[in-house]
């Protein structure tokens, strides 16, 4: 039987503080893409009162406007093995 999906990260706010201090601006090791997921974490849960959905795209693709890329999510979500874009048939 698998486990139930948990919708929501229970993070120890030290800990993502020094995880942003690690990758920051100001860090040897800093890394752009990281630090800013990272604070945009720290946003989210500051905001506990809000509800809050990260929408996934590639490139012109999101899963509102395209059925095809919103399967693909979908597949990925059910750990389904899928590629994207999907190969053209040829």
């Amino acid at each position: 039987m698998s486990e139930p999906l948990l919708h929501e990260v229970l993070i120890d706010i030290r800990l993502l503080d020094e995880a942003l201090d690690f990758v920051g601006p100001q860090s040897d090791h800093n890394h752009r893409l990281a630090y800013h997921l990272l604070t945009q974490l720290k946003r989210m849960g500051t905001l506990w009162r809000q509800t809050h959905q990260v929408i996934l795209y590639h490139g012109e693709s999101e899963p509102e406007l395209d059925d095809s890329f919103a399967i693909h999510l979908d597949a990925l979500a059910a750990n389904l093995s899928t590629e994207w874009p999907p190969k053209k048939e040829e």
